[in-house]
């Protein structure tokens, strides 16, 4: 994701395996940027390619720092 200056404020690497079993390994939003909806955006939109692609499960990667997010959106660890 981009801000209104056109730098990089947020991003993920996310996708679908063959076995229609989604993945998030990394989500990033620049220190400057948080708190203001960037992060809840990107995982919704991997949350809706998931469907998409008829993925039955998404599996998160997360770290000490992050996890309560996680928690925030109603994932589990």
């Amino acid at each position: 994701m981009q801000g209104d200056d056109g730098k990089l404020v947020a991003a993920c690497f996310a996708g679908v395996n063959f076995w229609n079993i989604a993945f998030l390994e990394m989500l990033w939003v620049d220190e400057s940027c948080r708190y203001q909806g960037f992060g809840s955006c990107l995982l919704q939109k991997v949350e809706q390619e998931a469907k998409v692609n008829g993925a039955g499960i998404v599996i998160l990667e997360a770290r000490d720092w992050n996890v309560d997010f996680f928690k925030k959106h109603g994932n589990t660890v």
